[in-house]
């Protein structure tokens, strides 16, 4: 074949790809995730002190035990080395395929491309609709001049273009879940204390790339030094070419950092360039409208969520945070809406977006703060109608309302809709017994309690 071939004919097997190091409570479910689609599974442990290489060795890997030397790119050069198949894809082990878009992997390596770029989808601890969407390439085909750059965020598109210029890597629909950035795993992983290590030293080598600084920026902004990532972040976007692959990237979190910090006239003057070069790019229109909030333009925001709602999610291709097109701005929308006191519209609101995100853990207590605000007759029926869009995980809604000092409404919302009033009567008896209890050291709240459990015994409710 020729140097820019199409690769059109060629070989259809697929091999896996996993760089490891004590991920014992993640490598199973990463590769049981995979297995029914690939030919072959490589993992190169850089170090592991647990049972990861065990683990993986069950599921039929071939572990190879390579020295850290400080450079992802290097360790996944170690892995194409030993390799034997015609198509890579490269996961974590905090990543899993998506199951639903399993039986699309083979389909792809039909292509006449030499590699695609899959939608990462990376889960930040609210549930499974809060996550922000990125696009890696992470399967192509394996070729000698395929080698990746860069100590941390390791690349390999660089490689291919340089060495085929005419290569086709477009999106495919399949996508990897990504576990590793919720805040527990994060810390526990001590992911920032190496992330930044490794930038740091990139950068002694390599000078300030506007690259360096946007990833370095970002690391700093994780471990709660907003100055500092923001500084960084300026620096980036100063130094950085528009057509960069990170640029507008830079401009997205800077534009965010710059509001935490009240810097809003920065803020502003990002948003405003993003919006000329990318007047579809929905995250810069839900910026716009958190930054009117944080200058208290409360109408202006209101219109650029609803202009992220007719605009709909960003395109394709582009770094986004899920929703905001969509439930998200719905339920920032539904929150200037009650700082403007219009309660009814901020709840058609606020459903709007549950009805599109119903296990989003945010929401939850957005509403729940919303009903608080609500006469009890109102609340009442509002209640009602959540339990009627979304069943049985009306439940979810009681703690937040319990705390907010809306004991009825937790009642009403933790009660089955078919109990009968002798269920909902004991458990208002419970809760005024239980509110004695606690003030006065008393233990006259076993009687109802004791009677509520006879009547679930007996099968009465």
């Amino acid at each position: 074949m020729s140097a820019t071939g199409c690769g059109c004919g060629e070989g259809r097997t697929l091999g896996l790809c996993l760089i490891v190091r004590d991920e014992s409570e993640t490598i199973e479910r990463c590769l049981l995730s995979v297995l029914a689609v690939v030919d072959e599974v490589l993992v190169i442990d850089t170090g592991s002190r647990d049972d990861t290489a065990d683990k993986a060795r069950r599921l039929g890997a071939n572990v190879v035990r390579v020295r850290w030397s400080g450079s992802f790119a290097s360790a996944r050069n170690a892995a194409l080395d030993r390799l034997g198949s015609d198509w890579v894809l490269m996961l974590d082990a905090d990543e899993v395929l998506a199951a639903e878009d399993r039986d699309r992997v083979r389909e792809l390596l039909s292509g006449c491309v030499e590699g695609y770029f899959l939608p990462v989808l990376s889960f930040l601890g609210g549930g499974e609709h809060d996550f922000t969407l990125d696009y890696r390439l992470s399967l192509f085909r394996l070729r000698h001049d395929y080698r990746f750059g860069q100590r941390l965020h390791e690349d390999i598109s660089s490689a291919i273009v340089a060495s085929r210029p005419d290569a086709a890597l477009p999106i495919a629909p399949v996508r990897l879940l990504h576990y590793g950035y919720t805040d527990a795993v994060y810390r526990k992983k001590h992911k920032a204390r190496r992330n930044r290590r490794l930038l740091l030293r990139e950068i002694r080598e390599t000078g300030r790339q506007g690259r360096l600084l946007y990833f370095l920026g970002i690391e700093e902004l994780r471990g709660g030094r907003l100055r500092t990532g923001l500084d960084l972040l300026c620096e980036s976007r100063s130094s950085m070419e528009p057509s960069a692959p990170q640029y507008r990237d830079v401009v997205r979190e800077l534009a965010m950092a710059a509001i935490e910090l009240g810097r809003l006239d920065l803020a502003a003057s990002a948003l405003e360039e993003g919006a000329a070069r990318w007047p579809r790019y929905t995250d810069i229109l839900f910026l716009q409208g958190v930054l009117a909030v944080a200058r208290r333009n409360l109408e202006d925001a209101v219109c650029r969520f609803d202009d992220c709602l007719s605009l709909g999610e960003a395109p394709m291709g582009f770094a986004s945070m899920a929703g905001v097109g969509s439930y998200r701005a719905y339920a920032a929308k539904a929150t200037v809406l009650m700082m403007q006191e219009h309660l009814s519209e901020a709840y058609i609101s606020y459903l709007k977006a549950l009805a599109l995100a119903p296990e989003w853990a945010a929401l939850v207590s957005q509403i729940a703060a919303l009903l608080a605000a609500m006469p009890p007759e109102e609340a009442a029926r509002r209640v009602e109608q959540i339990r009627s869009l979304v069943g049985a995980n009306v439940r979810r809604f009681a703690p937040s309302l319990w705390r907010s000092g809306r004991r009825d409404l937790a009642i009403r919302a933790e009660v089955p809709e078919q109990a009968p009033v002798a269920f909902l009567q004991l458990a208002q008896e419970i809760v005024s017994e239980g509110l004695v209890l606690a003030g006065e050291g008393q233990s006259n709240g076993r009687s109802s309690a004791s009677r509520l459990n006879d009547q679930r015994r007996d099968g009465r409710i």
